[in-house]
């Protein structure tokens, strides 16, 4: 509560001509389930969907392992062009159906089941969506997140979640090809903006993509992080998972 005070405080000054607000584990607040445990879950639902829809489906663990080879050759890719890029939803998708030798229609199905898992995957940070409602009252807020799925995802998402909010600008790494982390999303916001970068302030969790690299780029960032709780819950999760799965693909 002290820290949405102080956002209010802050975004409301007067030398403050437009907020930033980055989306997930901000807006949009994940459980503490990792991301290994997620894509499982969507693996699971791909295959029921895939089912329904009179598809072929190799099943969940085929699923989910192509899954996780797919993701890390997505980003290992971008990683080898100097990592200025983005990962985006669609390639990812497109390599595993390929690899499992899925049809043409069974992509658009991965897609949408994959969007409907995060919707209901999330909840709303209530307090700061109602400071953003009154805010965007009295000057520009926009969205900014480092994400493989599009900004017309996202706005999906945002419109079944917080549909007061959904009409703002998304500006989306996937979409962009530039990203928070390596600080040029930034520097696109400030060149459309037509601002100075000492005009904007960005809100957000992560201590680099958030809070480092704004304040690298010239403008004012205040890091609104999740509960140390949250924190050491999904940190321990996270290594179970990580641990778990190791077992499983050592010979």
């Amino acid at each position: 509560m002290f820290e949405l005070i102080q956002l209010e405080h802050r975004a409301y000054a007067p030398s403050v001509r437009l907020v930033s607000v980055d989306l997930f584990d901000t807006l949009l607040l994940r459980g503490t389930r990792p991301e290994l445990d997620r894509f499982h879950d969507i693996a699971a639902r791909w295959h029921q969907r895939l089912l329904a829809r009179n598809l072929n489906s190799p099943g969940v663990e085929a699923l989910y392992r192509c899954r996780l080879t797919e993701h890390k050759l997505a980003y290992d890719r971008i990683k080898s062009q100097d990592g200025q890029g983005e990962v985006r939803q669609e390639v990812i998708l497109g390599s595993i159906a390929r690899r499992l030798q899925l049809t043409d229609a069974a992509v658009p199905i991965l897609a949408a089941t994959e969007i409907a898992y995060e919707t209901a995957a999330v909840t709303v940070n209530a307090g700061l969506a109602t400071l953003l409602i009154r805010l965007r009252r009295e000057k520009p807020v926009v969205f900014t997140s480092d994400m493989y799925l599009s900004g017309q995802a996202l706005a999906g998402i945002m419109a079944a979640l917080v549909p007061e909010l959904a009409d703002l600008p998304l500006y989306v790494s996937s979409d962009l090809g530039r990203t928070k982390r390596h600080g040029t999303l930034f520097s696109h916001l400030v060149s459309v903006s037509s601002l100075e970068p000492r005009d904007i302030l960005h809100v957000g969790d992560n201590p680099v993509s958030d809070f480092a690299q704004p304040r690298a780029a010239g403008l004012n960032a205040m890091l609104l992080p999740r509960s140390l709780g949250w924190r050491i819950l999904h940190g321990l999760r996270h290594n179970r998972s990580r641990n778990r799965l190791k077992r499983t693909i050592e010979p």
